[in-house]
């Protein structure tokens, strides 16, 4: 069994974290961006709940709009801040010093876990701003496309950490059928459970640190067999 921690849009409510559940070799503990108070214009060098979710040991969070800058050196130093791998599969970045993860894949309870991530589309390559920010948001189906294959040769499940928004996940669920579970933010909802596109489990956690998700999965059915809104 795969227990997984849930936390998304934080916007700068740590406390939560020094009160999450630790990984271990079948806890797993992820976060669906938008951490920070900061904003793609109006930021801090340092940005104190980064400290805090290393300390957490997180495996994994997606990049959010709140992440994302328009100057690349603060993107940068947003990504070096944090000790675990940043997703964006939707942002392609023009700078080679620019280093989100399409996805890792990490091994817990003896299976082989996918993460990717889906990061808010704010802009595209015809943009004025797409050279400004040395990068581009592409269309959420079409990143998931992409990275679908290899995803599926080296994953026995997949996990996508989405800041699309409830709408855009539910489309995203539709078109993707290989995804198992879509842990999401954005939008600030709150699912009571699960809600099923098909196969495709889709899950909102919340914001502000007020509660965090506690998924427990069956690995050998791939079935969700609880979901908590834990309020610590």
């Amino acid at each position: 069994m795969l227990n997984i921690v849930h936390t998304t849009d934080l916007h700068g409510h740590s406390s939560i974290l020094k009160k999450l559940p630790k990984p271990s070799e079948d806890v797993i503990l992820l976060d669906s961006g938008d951490a920070i108070l900061g904003s793609c214009t109006v930021f801090r060098f340092k940005e104190p709940i980064f400290e805090e979710m290393n300390l957490a040991n997180l495996s994994a969070m997606t990049m959010g709009n709140r992440e994302f800058s328009y100057f690349p050196r603060v993107l940068e130093g947003r990504i070096k801040a944090i000790k675990f791998p940043m997703l964006s599969a939707n942002f392609h970045s023009t700078k080679d010093y620019i280093h989100l993860r399409d996805f890792i894949v990490v091994e817990k309870a003896g299976f082989r876990i996918g993460i990717t991530g889906l990061s808010p589309i704010q802009f595209s390559t015809r943009l004025l701003l797409s050279s400004i920010a040395c990068g581009y948001f592409e269309d959420y189906v079409k990143a998931m496309k992409a990275i679908e294959a290899k995803l599926k040769e080296q994953s026995d499940y997949i996990i996508l950490l989405s800041h699309s928004g409830l709408k855009e996940d539910m489309e995203i669920a539709k078109e993707c059928g290989f995804i198992n579970l879509i842990l999401a933010g954005h939008s600030h909802e709150k699912f009571s459970e699960p809600v099923y596109v098909n196969d495709t489990a889709v899950c909102h956690t919340g914001c502000y640190g007020s509660s965090y998700a506690l998924l427990k999965i069956d690995m050998s059915s791939k079935k969700i067999l609880s979901y908590e809104n834990v309020v610590p």
